[in-house]
């Protein structure tokens, strides 16, 4: 009679047990365990870039880091208002490309930009699209800007995700040319 009620007590612990753990599976997760309005990421990779007269090589390296703040409750898609910091350089030169009259194309300038940027964002956080004006430097010269940003995300915990990214910004005029720059990259994303 010992051993039924020792078994009977281990099998209700078990069924219990798988119980408890339906039920925090189903269970929305708590206000502790939600995605916050803050989103902190940091992500690098390739760039490139186009111009109205020739330059040099266009092709280097990005980074970049974005603080963003979703408006709204987590539960729905929702606005983004966020602020960017970004950093593009082209690529080496090796040998002098020659334009007519004989002098070389000058150098693709190295571009760092801040941009405040607003947008939308699915419920998941899967996707992102933000658009926005941003002060584009080089040389110690500032100019306006305008940058649009695609991020696809993949969640690893509720405040972590790896992130992909592309950006494009359009500089109207600097130093007498107007710039397209492009950059595509991989980081992740703290929320």
């Amino acid at each position: 009679m010992h051993c039924q009620r020792s078994l009977f007590r281990k099998a209700s612990a078990r069924v219990l047990a798988c119980f408890a753990v339906i039920a925090v599976a189903v269970h929305p997760p708590c206000a502790a365990q939600r995605r916050g309005p803050l989103s902190f990421e940091i992500n690098a990779g390739a760039s490139f870039g186009d111009s109205s007269v020739p330059h040099g090589p266009s092709r280097g390296l990005s980074a970049d880091a974005l603080l963003g703040f979703r408006l709204g409750n987590s539960e729905s898609s929702g606005f983004v208002i966020a602020l960017s910091g970004s950093g593009q350089t082209s690529g080496v030169r090796i040998a002098c490309d020659l334009v007519p009259g004989g002098s070389c194309t000058p150098s693709f300038p190295t571009f760092w930009m801040v941009s405040a940027l607003v947008g939308w964002e699915t419920q998941s956080a899967n996707a992102r699209v933000l658009v926005g004006p941003a002060l584009a430097i080089s040389d110690s010269e500032e100019v306006g800007a305008a940058q649009a940003r695609v991020e696809i995300a993949k969640p690893v915990s509720p405040h972590f995700a790896l992130i992909a990214s592309g950006r494009v910004a359009y500089i109207p005029e600097h130093r007498g040319s107007s710039f397209t720059l492009g950059a595509i990259g991989v980081g992740f994303r703290l929320r």
